[in-house]
């Protein structure tokens, strides 16, 4: 393993105390359960180990990295800034999981679950778990390590099933059963499709369960029958490697409730016919999806403060999903979104139409959920008019007015410009019989000076005239006050 920094290439798989490389070479996280060679057929066609999910194997700014010495399965941390190794595991131990800051480390070691702080006083490496815990894996964590859900088929816990896939939370030392998932030889049923084949399990690093942040909500699936609803529907098209199976359905568990809710079973109460999944990968001859994410990533079907879970089901869990076609679906908790106050067991809304006559599949949400983007060959807006497959982003709030703009208004030629005719009205029925209203208003009343007129023949003086007997005579001027009979 090696690290590029800024233009220089260092060794990360280094061994405490300037010790040799690992007699076989380094890999982040872990590959499988020591040198154990599992036979499987690999994404790129080739045999051999299936590499583990290892997301957070090398921290969020690349200050910490996770690796086993694949000689020993011995597992480290090294801090390439610091130029130092620390030893993780005691012996051999199978990587799980890391906090983003990579500060806390998660492993297996001889069936007991141990948490590793590089940050913590005292002792670092701590058990999580007494012996014979049998351990099987650890389906996620909150971001600060404060929640560890894990599986067992150990009683480990009052309620849960001797040998069976009981699924676990760790929480400030305390152990609490979340459910019994069944199937104890794959404890997250397969929810990662590759070439029409299931391929998951924590053996294989496809991991199907989600954490949200503060670790207060787990999203896992089951082909068990969790919470009594009939997933086992007579005739249903849910395939496993012997036939017809359980339908695999979409589970959240609420920390602070100890709720178990089965968000993908049909609510109507029929039994399940299709299997519900989070994600497709290559179906051959059907649809070309993008290729797989792990084992560096998941797609977020959980948002990170727990409260939406995005699914994909051929199975019409709405009515206005009619097409019989893959489909993608958004589960929003109680108060979150859209979804009101009283809502108890939720609110469910398709992301895709339920309308194409081809499927539609997830592909990626954002953080709070706000975006949800996802495959479909449905033309969704005026700007796609073509018959391709595209990726839509369903957008909270309204998508992107360019792409929906009104059709440009062409200008008009010869007789087209010309003001639209009002046609006579037809003769008919009166237009009163037929008229709703007030009726005629009556005109205002407006108080206006009218002239008189001027009495005809009869002629008038001009200007400094008057008449007098009929005739028009100069008009003598008045005298002044001034002026006395005799004065000068």
């Amino acid at each position: 393993m090696y690290e590029w920094d800024e233009g220089r290439v260092s060794l990360v798989d280094i061994l405490p105390k300037g010790e040799s490389l690992p007699s076989n070479g380094g890999t982040a996280g872990s590959y499988g359960p020591g040198e154990a060679e599992r036979g499987t057929v690999l994404p790129d066609g080739n045999e051999g180990k299936v590499p583990y999910f290892v997301q957070n194997a090398v921290s969020a700014d690349g200050s910490r990295v996770s690796f086993t010495d694949q000689g020993t399965g011995r597992l480290y941390m090294r801090e390439p800034r610091a130029k130092r190794t620390v030893p993780v595991s005691e012996g051999q131990a199978e990587w799980q999981a890391a906090t983003p800051d990579g500060s806390q480390v998660f492993y297996i070691e001889h069936g007991e679950l141990y948490r590793f702080d590089i940050e913590g006083e005292g002792e670092k490496r701590e058990a999580l778990t007494g012996e014979g815990a049998s351990v099987l894996g650890v389906l996620g964590i909150a971001s600060d390590g404060s929640y560890v859900y894990f599986a067992s088929g150990s009683v480990l816990a009052h309620g849960a099933v001797p040998g069976s896939g009981n699924i676990y939370v760790w929480h400030e030392g305390t152990i609490s059963l979340v459910t019994d998932a069944g199937q104890l030889d794959d404890w997250t049923p397969h929810a990662l499709l590759y070439l029409g084949n299931a391929l998951g399990g924590p053996s294989e690093g496809a991991k199907t369960a989600r954490v949200s942040a503060d670790g207060r909500t787990l999203m896992f699936t089951s082909r068990g029958n969790v919470t009594g609803y009939d997933n086992r529907g007579t005739g249903n098209d849910c395939i496993e490697d012997e036939g017809a199976a359980p339908c695999n359905e979409v589970y959240v568990y609420d920390a602070e409730t100890g709720q178990v809710r089965c968000i993908s079973c049909n609510p109507s109460g029929i039994p399940a016919r299709s299997d519900t999944l989070l994600y497709h990968l290559e179906i051959p001859g059907k649809f070309l999806s993008p290729g797989p994410l792990y084992p560096f990533d998941l797609p977020r079907n959980l948002t990170e403060d727990g409260s939406r879970v995005f699914f994909e089901t051929e199975e019409a869990l709405l009515p206005k999903d009619t097409n019989g076609e893959m489909d993608v679906y958004e589960w929003e908790r109680e108060g979150a979104g859209s979804c009101g106050v009283g809502q108890s067991d939720g609110c469910l809304y398709l992301i895709s139409t339920g309308q194409s006559e081809e499927p539609s599949y997830f592909a990626e949400a954002s953080a709070s959920g706000g975006d949800v983007f996802f495959f479909t060959q449905q033309s969704l807006v005026k700007q796609d008019n073509d018959e391709l497959i595209d990726m839509y982003d369903a957008r909270e709030g309204g998508g992107i007015a360019a792409q929906n703009a009104a059709a440009a208004v062409t200008p008009c030629l010869g007789e087209a410009c010309r003001a639209a005719q009002v046609p006579p009205a037809a003769l008919g029925v009166p237009v009163s019989q037929v008229f709703s209203g007030p009726g005629n208003l009556a005109p205002p009343v407006e108080a206006k000076a009218v002239a008189k007129p001027k009495p005809k023949g009869v002629k008038q003086c001009k200007k400094g005239f008057v008449k007098k007997k009929g005739k028009c005579v100069r008009q003598r001027k008045a005298k002044k006050s001034g002026d006395r009979k005799g004065s000068k």
